[in-house]
């Protein structure tokens, strides 16, 4: 990935483009786009899209979470938002749940490969999560792109999140 890109996107979602962030996503980046070519994790692959489509998309999120909050990804696929988050947000605690096997496989390595704490990828759906005790009101925040339509997201992610 080319380290231009990510700078750009950094900086157009107002976040400080420090060498340890931008060293982390293109780590994270170069990976999602190796297992991709035998794994399908997201059709955006060229550096340009998954600049805008992706990162500064993801990230324009940081404003508007709350600094040391619980957050779960809703339906994460290839680790957006969630996992981009993580990285330019290390005082976030962030659940990364997908339903498909091969996605939250890919997540477990990323995470491992970055090697950051207090991420956690979850093979599971959100409407059976919903209904645990170990999750049902856990989260300050739930995030989502691309799940399905608003009404029903909210009634997957809500049961989720903390009654404030």
């Amino acid at each position: 990935m080319d380290e231009r890109i990510i700078v750009k996107a950094l900086e157009l979602a107002s976040i400080d483009a420090s060498p340890e962030v931008v060293r982390q996503t293109t780590l994270f980046v170069d990976h999602l786009k190796k297992v991709n070519e035998t794994v399908n994790l997201t059709a955006i692959t060229d550096d340009e899209s998954i600049g805008t489509r992706h990162l500064q998309d993801s990230w324009m999120l940081c404003p508007y979470i709350p600094k040391g909050s619980t957050l779960i990804d809703v339906g994460s696929g290839a680790g957006f938002p969630g996992l981009a988050l993580k990285i330019v947000r290390s005082d976030l605690d962030v659940t990364l749940l997908d339903s498909v096997r091969k996605k939250t496989d890919f997540l477990e390595s990323a995470v491992e490969l970055l090697d950051i704490d207090h991420v956690c990828a979850i093979h599971g759906r959100a409407e059976e999560l919903g209904r645990d005790h170990l999750y049902r009101d856990q989260f300050d925040v739930a995030v989502a792109r691309a799940v399905t339509a608003l009404p029903t997201l909210l009634e997957l992610s809500l049961p989720l999140v903390r009654v404030c």
